[in-house]
């Protein structure tokens, strides 16, 4: 399974962003037990149809119980596991659980 994550960082904070989420966040959220791997994209153009709203998307590989991982990570979060950054858009972040058929 795969937990997808889209985000965007706020208008002119990309680096500041990029930073954070490479060198502090991803590794937050491997240390979650169930989170096997975790890569990141930034999208390259919109191809076909309508643009995408988030510039950057996080595939993790999900080797555990699904709602465990999201309350996990929902739970460091809130109780200050997490180091989050300003730097990112948190209302416009996305989150989908995506099996493979």
């Amino acid at each position: 399974m795969k937990l997808v994550i889209h985000s965007s960082p706020l208008e002119g904070r990309d680096e500041e962003f990029n930073e954070w989420y490479d060198t502090v966040h991803l590794k937050e959220v491997l240390d979650i037990p169930g989170v096997a791997s975790g890569a990141r994209y930034r999208v390259r153009s919109a191809g076909r149809g309508p643009g995408t709203e988030h510039r950057y998307a996080t595939v993790y590989e999900i080797d555990g119980n699904p709602e465990a991982v999201l309350a996990e990570i929902f739970a460091r979060s809130r109780d200050g596991r997490f180091q989050l950054s300003d730097s990112i858009d948190a209302a416009g972040t996305r989150m989908h659980f995506w099996e493979e058929l």
